[in-house]
């Protein structure tokens, strides 16, 4: 079974000017490369700094992958929680990624 280091190094990376152009072809591409690794887990990117003074989009790319039996038994949109603090204020932000 593959790393998650490796998985994070060699497929799921980004650069900080990726995540703010990232469409569907990049990452159906990263999506077929990472079908042929053994893996199960999570991997959580993003970049590593954002100024909120240019930027009003927060883009987070994260991968799942698990068997049908956790898939079933686990309510994902549920369960998925995103949290975010401001560095200046010291405000936290909690939101839940995956409901719309």
């Amino acid at each position: 079974m593959a790393s998650q280091e490796y998985i994070f190094d060699s497929i799921f990376k980004f650069s900080d000017d990726e995540f703010f152009n990232l469409n569907e072809s990049i990452l159906t591409e990263r999506e077929w490369d990472l079908l042929d690794i053994d893996f199960m887990g999570v991997e959580v990117a993003a970049p590593s700094v954002i100024n909120c003074n240019k930027r009003v989009i927060f883009p987070v790319v994260i991968l799942i992958r698990c068997d049908g039996e956790r898939d079933w038994a686990i309510n994902l949109k549920k369960n998925c929680f995103l949290v975010a603090s401001n560095v200046t204020s010291g405000e936290n932000f909690i939101i839940r990624p995956l409901i719309s």
